[in-house]
């Protein structure tokens, strides 16, 4: 189980995560099907994230994201395996 504690977020698109080790796991959020069902992934981020968290950057990484999906580089994580904190 991965502790996460949330430290950025653009409403409807991506919620950014740190554990506790300094690990970073961006949620993103897709709309897929013929009634637009929202459907969150969790990805988890190879390289290092500046502490200030550009929005304009992590915007551009979650619609890299999306771009690239399901043929991204990213490892996808399990909700199931993630907690959360305040």
């Amino acid at each position: 189980m991965i502790e996460l504690r949330r430290v950025a977020v653009n409403p409807w698109d991506f919620t950014l995560y740190r554990s506790a080790d300094g690990t970073h796991v961006m949620k993103v959020i897709f709309s897929e099907g013929q009634y637009k069902m929202d459907v969150e992934r969790y990805f988890v981020l190879d390289s290092p994230i500046d502490q200030h968290y550009d929005l304009d950057d992590l915007k551009s990484l979650s619609a890299t994201i999306r771009a690239e999906f399901p043929d991204t580089a990213l490892r996808q994580l399990s909700k199931s395996d993630l907690t959360f904190t305040k």
